[in-house]
Parts: structure tokens; sequence; C-alpha cells
């Protein structure tokens, strides 16, 4: 029989950053684990982005084979929107799932994209973000959503972003999770608990620039705000250790690190500008630019306005990971195109797209064309570690043909990025102006953590590994025999023989 397991997501954590915090002393339980057990850099999936990167951690799966390969998924096989996946997206079991059929006791807290959650037979499941709202069943059993609710368990704090208020709701948050954590471990005979903590990347969204000396938004102060929630985590880790005693392994990750913009790359007007993207006439733009305003400039009339003349800002202008609207996009004549914001390049494929402009014996010849159009832009010389197209990225997969086509990475491992934006009609290409960031400056590095801790856990340094080989190691503490569709591998050299 395995020891206990406990694996916490520290979403957005950054090695150098938690060994920095080690050595002032200011996490004494996490420097243990380290000190004591095996760690390194875990590196993440591409998109960087948390749905696909938690997806692929729990399943041990690339994205082109668990079915979340980015934000927002293609709305169906031909269509252009994209909308948010949900638990029935995922197309493989998750690691708990796999221990739950084996008899296990698991409770799997607060990981994204797994609403509406998939009931265990043997433990508790309480979904992330992408919830509709907690009026919905977003927890399994009856019993711990009755509770749950009693408490006014919340997801994602509602607060104005930067306020102290803000800040103080983070943290309550992260307590009701671990009063859950602790409830479970109290009330269950468990084997094994996976709690992802979203606290910490909703933090490092607002106040990551303290991390960039360089950054024109530098605060060192921002460290401190960021630090203390860690502080909590640490405190938190230490009163496990206690309460399970021994035989306990501890298993701490990410999903990929955390990072300030730069400034943004406004890419869909760089595929207009190479000849890739064709927008549609200028009455149409005429329209957009009208309405747009509204949306930029508007907002504390929008409220008011006549839910016709809504409906339309939003349809023509698009809102959120739209940006705009993709029926201002001249697809007939469209070869490539980027449809949400920070996402990939796609290409607009005949049998994929609905409007399809790429017969599929040109796809090739397109990329290429698309890859070195970005190597030889002027503009963007310096900002791109490198872009891939797709089958340098995976090998293949049953998804891998909706996958974004052409994939970038910005310098030093994404650690210096500009936001994609999908917006066509301005003839600024890189914009350099932050302000737009004030409210939600922090992005994502390539590289997470990962931190083993166990009496049969070796003590070793540097130990890098990859997100999709943490579900295969998970199980094989229990002594499961790694499924088939896994792409990942066993960590077998973590281990005490």
């Amino acid at each position: 029989m395995t020891a206990k397991t406990i694996i916490i997501g520290l979403d957005g954590a950054r090695l150098d950053v938690l060994k920095k915090w080690c050595k002032e002393g200011h996490l004494p339980n996490i420097k243990n684990l380290i000190k004591n057990g095996t760690s390194g850099r875990l590196k993440s999936i591409l998109p960087i982005h948390s749905f696909p990167a938690w997806t692929s951690l729990s399943t041990g799966c690339n994205p082109t084979n668990h079915g979340i390969y980015d934000i927002l998924l293609r709305k169906n096989k031909t269509g252009y929107n994209r909308i948010p996946p949900n638990s029935n997206f995922v197309k493989v079991k998750r690691f708990w799932e796999i221990l739950d059929e084996h008899g296990y006791t698991c409770a799997a807290i607060n990981i994204p994209v797994t609403y509406p959650p998939r009931p265990l037979k043997n433990g508790v499941i309480v979904s992330s973000v992408l919830t509709p709202s907690t009026d919905h069943v977003f927890a399994h059993p009856e019993k711990v959503l009755k509770m749950l609710r009693e408490q006014k368990y919340k997801i994602l704090p509602e607060s104005q972003p930067g306020t102290t208020a803000f800040i103080k709701e983070t943290h309550e948050i992260l307590e009701k999770q671990y009063n859950l954590v602790k409830w479970f471990m109290e009330e269950y005979n468990w084997d094994c608990v996976f709690w992802v903590i979203m606290s910490t990347e909703i933090l490092h969204h607002h106040y990551a620039t303290f991390v960039n000396p360089d950054h024109p938004l530098h605060n060192p102060d921002f460290e401190t705000i960021i630090r203390n929630l860690y502080v909590k985590i640490d405190k938190y880790i230490g009163e496990i250790q206690t309460q399970v005693k021994k035989d306990l392994t501890i298993i701490l990750v990410s999903d990929h690190g955390f990072t300030s913009y730069y400034g943004t790359i406004n890419m869909n007007a760089l595929l207009k500008k190479w000849g890739f993207l064709k927008t549609k006439n200028k009455i149409r733009l005429t329209k957009y630019k009208l309405l747009n305003l509204i949306k930029k400039h508007g907002k504390k009339t929008y409220r008011f306005l006549p839910k016709k003349i809504k409906e339309k800002v939003i349809n023509i202008t698009g809102f959120g990971a739209s940006e705009f609207s993709l029926d201002l996009i001249n697809w007939s004549k469209t070869k490539a195109y980027v449809p949400i914001l920070d996402g990939q390049i796609s290409i607009n494929l005949q049998g994929r797209e609905k409007n399809g402009a790429v017969p599929p014996e040109k796809y090739d010849t397109t990329v290429k064309q698309i890859i070195e159009k970005i190597k030889k832009e002027p503009e963007l010389n310096n900002l791109i570690d490198y872009v891939k197209e797709k089958k340098e990225v995976y090998n293949n997969g049953k998804y891998f043909n909706l996958a974004p086509d052409i994939f970038i990475v910005f310098k030093n491992g994404n650690k210096k990025p500009y936001k994609i934006k999908t917006n066509p009609f301005t003839h600024k290409l890189i914009d350099f102006n932050l302000e737009q960031f004030k409210e939600n400056i922090g992005y994502h590095t390539l590289h997470g953590i990962f931190i083993a801790n166990g009496k049969n856990i070796k003590n070793s340094f540097n130990k890098d590994a990859e997100i999709i080989d943490i579900a295969p190691t998970i199980l094989s503490l229990f002594n499961i025999k790694q499924p088939l569709y896994q792409d990942g591998k066993t960590l077998t050299d973590i281990f005490i023989k």
C-alpha cells in the first residue's frame, strides 16, 4: 500500500522565485521539501495556458490527445467561433478518475476544466474556473455541495482587481479551499488529494512586475503582496505534514511560470499587412469603428443603451477573448488568422474551417510562408525566441487537426512576452504602451515547478520534468500501470529503489 499522497498545484509558480523566498526564510516548509526531496523545473505545453496545461498534467497527455488545445476551442469542426471548454471536452481519464476506479479514495479540488464535475465513487470533486456560478452543481457528493453553499464558498474574487478588498478576498478563497482539504482528510479514509491553488495566479496577473527589474512598470513592493499568499500556503503545508505525521508523499507542481507583458503584437494586422488576411468593405469597417468607440469610451453609459444597440455592439466589436468580430474578416480571401487574444495562428483550411481558402495541398507551403514572414519582420526582431509549425510541437493525436497551426514563444522561455491581439484594423503593429496592462500585467513562462518529497523519494536537485510526466508518475505511486494513451513517462529516477 502506498503512502498517502497530496499534490498541490500552485498555479503559475516559478522555481527561481520560490527558492529566493526559501533562502530568505519566508517558506520554511517548502524549503524543507526541496532540501530533502527532488526538485526542478516543470516544462509546460504549448500554448502556455492554464486550461490545456492542467489538463495535460492530470491526464498525462498532450493537448492534441486530450482535446483541450487552447483557452477557447472551436465551436464545431467547420466554424470560426470559439467557446470555453468544460469537462465534457476532456476525452481521456484524469489520474484521480483512474485511482477512483481502482478503489482509492480521492479529492480533486479546484482543478480547471472540471465543470461539470464528474462524480467519484469514493471521493470528492469540486470544480474551478469556468463554473457558471455556485448556483450550479459544482461539487459532488451532494453533502459537500450543500456544505460549501452554506459556507458561501467562492471560486473567484468578486472585488475590483488591484484593491485591498481584492487581495483580502483572494486570501479568503484560499482559506476556504484549505478548510475543505482539511475536512476531507479528517472525514475520509483518504489516499490522494489534488488541490490546485489559483489564488497564486490571480495575484501574479496583477502584481507580476516585481520579477522584472527592467520592466517600465517594475514595482518591488508588489513582491510582498504575492509572497504573503505563498507564506500562508507554506503554513498550510506544514499543518498538513503535522496532521498526517508519517508516510506522506507531497508533490508541488505548477502549470507554468509567471512574468509580465512588455507590449502587444497585433498579429492579425501583421497577417493583413503580409496579405494572408483580408477584411470586409469600408462600410462594415466604419460601422465597426463607430461601435468600438461606444465599447471603448462609453463604459459608463453602455449599460443604459437599448438592448438592440447593445447586441449590435457585441456582435460587431466582440467582447472578451475575441476583441473584434470575426464576421469582419473576408474569409473567402483569408489564408490565416488569430481567433482569440493570446491565441496562436490558425490556417483557414478547406474542410476544417467553414469558408476555408487554403486547400490541403497548399497547407504546408502557407505555414512555411507565414513563419518566414515572422522571422524576417523587422518589428519582431529580438522579440520572438522561436516560431514553430504544429507538427514540430506535437507528433500527432486525435485532435491534432483542430489545434493551432503555428506556435510562437517569446524570448528566454517566454519571460519577455507580448500580448497577441487580434484587431486587424490598426496600423500600429507592435505597441509598447503598457497602460492597458495596469490591471492585468502578468502572463506565463514556459517552465513551472516540480517538487516531490516522501519516504520513497530521492534527495535530488535539478530534476527537470515535463508536465505530461506527472499523471503517470502519480499512478506509479499506487502501483497502477500507465495507460497506453498517455504521452508522458513515469519519473522512475526520483524513487528510491
